[in-house]
């Protein structure tokens, strides 16, 4: 995505407040993250922040979700494995 071109001349999003310790959780398992998986969110949040661009604030928020569930999808990582005839199994 060309987000230059796709959100030229549209406004500035309004400032997103920062996450505290122990309120981000995982949507799969209700899981809290740890604090240091906040302190990554919260530099994205920072980073959204500190522009008045549209286009870096879009790519900030895509790449603040992208992390996030990249998080959260890590305890599941090997749990789909494929056979040979490229049906999903459980992994044993």
């Amino acid at each position: 995505m060309n987000y230059n071109r796709t959100f030229h001349g549209f406004p500035a999003l309004p400032k997103q407040l920062m996450i505290g310790y122990g309120e981000l959780k995982c949507c799969y398992t209700g899981k809290v993250f740890a604090n240091a998986i906040t302190d990554a969110y919260n530099k994205y949040t920072a980073d959204f922040n500190n522009t008045n661009y549209r286009s870096i604030q879009e790519f900030m928020i895509d790449q603040r979700h992208r992390y996030l569930h990249m998080c959260m999808l890590e305890p599941f990582e090997g749990v789909f494995v494929k056979q040979e005839d490229n049906a999903p199994a459980i992994a044993a």
